[in-house]
């Protein structure tokens, strides 16, 4: 017997997303072409000298009321472009005193990434200039559209008096600014409205059915992510560490300087860029384990109390002096103390780490570089904390397996075929591809080209 403890119905809107900063097309076009940081402020800059976009190095994400008065003129040149035709609404919405898009005290000497009041001929504009074009005029667009209405279920239901659960669904009403970002990827179908049930209402269950899951690590980091995470590394911070700092205090680097940041991170070596994901190296992981006891060089925190002395210095409650001489007084006091720890440094471990110059390829268990050790080529992730056990020995079945042979499997998931594999009777040999088993998590053989 199941009971209704509660059933709620109710209509819902969200309204349209608020205009890009750096830090967010950044993180939008590496998600939608997969480049990083730093080529799309270069494409965001070739835009912005043609004068088609305003100053791309922005954190803000609102306009000030003069910029709102330009929108007019820039839907007016965007519905001689035929797709935004058919999206802008006549007559167009005032927004000079939309507080979500227009509010000066929000902006600095810049303001949020829009157009401009030049018309552009999308035919003069390469491939991703074209996406970067699109996806700001979108932005713009879609501030001047009614919000996504929708209608949202939940019921709490309880079996046997023993098994309480709880279930929504979900039913648009009107698309409204959503109608400028179908989705044609098969994802964020909605849950199915729930039909209406009266709260206390009986229902015999016909049927019940146990299921087991298991949670998932967070997804690994983007290039995209880095620079959301460096605009607002607050949001990686405990409660107790970030509760006397604002975001921008916590904020590492600049809106200009970030995605030149990470681009000297992946030169030195201290990261990797694999199909858009974000590995730690050896030579990374290295100076973490070096520094780790010294959160004055590590810590967001540091970050947050530079820019509080700052903003004292400004206000004239501090002087520069004092705040160069502390820094020169902790740096002293800090650089010996690592010195001395040093000594006591064991980076045994990490040696084999470094045998190899290049990694051989991605592992196919967790994606971490594949590197040749004595006796085989194993993942470099086996001394983190998921210590992968991925591994492919150099030899199998009393065949050699070559680097070419690894190669291939890391990239292709299986070898060619290879001749003159020993029996484990030792009394003949067999010919078989090596392929990636990635239900059981290992190497296996398949006997068939």
């Amino acid at each position: 017997m199941l009971i209704f403890m509660m059933s709620k119905r109710e209509s819902k809107q969200e309204l349209a997303p608020t205009f890009y900063n750096l830090p967010a097309i950044q993180a939008a076009a590496n998600k939608k072409m997969g480049i990083s940081s730093k080529k799309t402020l270069s494409i965001l800059q070739r835009l912005y000298e043609r004068g088609l976009i305003s100053y791309p190095r922005a954190e803000p994400v609102h306009v000030t009321e003069e910029e709102s008065k330009t929108f007019p003129t820039i839907l007016d040149n965007l519905k001689e472009i035929p797709f935004y035709q058919q999206h802008i609404p006549d007559p167009y919405p005032d927004l000079t005193k939309v507080k979500r898009y227009t509010d000066a005290s929000k902006t600095d000497d810049h303001y949020a990434i829009i157009l401009t009041e030049e018309k552009v001929d999308p035919s003069t504009l390469d491939r991703e200039e074209k996406v970067l074009y699109d996806m700001i005029a979108r932005s713009m667009i879609a501030a001047h559209l009614p919000p996504y209405k929708y209608e949202q279920t939940e019921i709490i239901a309880v079996i046997h008096e023993s098994f309480s659960f709880k279930a929504k669904g979900k039913k648009t009403i009107d698309l409204g600014w959503k109608r400028l970002y179908p989705r044609d990827d098969g994802k964020g179908q909605e849950a199915p409205l729930i039909l209406h049930v009266e709260q206390g209402e009986y229902l015999d269950v016909q049927s019940m059915q146990l299921s087991e899951g298991m949670t998932s690590a967070p997804k690994r980091f983007s290039q995209g992510d880095l620079v959301q995470l460096m605009s607002n590394a607050k949001a990686y911070m405990t409660e107790e560490e970030k509760k006397d700092f604002t975001k921008n205090e916590l904020s590492l680097g600049t809106v200009a300087t970030r995605a030149d940041i990470i681009e000297k991170v992946i030169k030195v070596g201290y990261i990797r860029i694999e199909k858009n994901k974000v590995y730690l190296k050896p030579k990374g992981r290295l100076l973490m384990e070096a520094l780790k006891e010294e959160s004055f060089f590590t810590s967001p925190l540091t970050t947050g109390k530079m820019e509080q002395t700052l903003s004292e210095i400004g206000k004239g409650k501090q002087t520069y002096h004092s705040f160069v001489q502390r820094v020169a007084e902790i740096t002293q006091q800090r650089i010996p103390a690592i010195q001395e720890r040093s000594h006591a440094w064991d980076f045994q471990s990490y040696h084999h780490y470094f045998q190899k110059e290049e990694s051989i390829g991605a592992c196919l268990a967790c994606g971490e570089e594949v590197i040749e050790l004595k006796d085989f080529y194993g993942c470099s992730g086996y001394r983190q904390s998921h210590q992968c056990r991925f591994k492919v020995n150099k030899k199998i079945a009393g065949k050699s397996i070559s680097l070419r042979y690894v190669k291939d499997l890391l990239t292709k998931g299986q070898t060619e075929f290879i001749t003159g594999f020993q029996s484990s009777t030792k009394e003949g040999t067999f010919n078989a591809c090596l392929v990636w088993d990635e239900t059981k998590g290992k190497i296996g053989f398949r006997f068939t080209r």
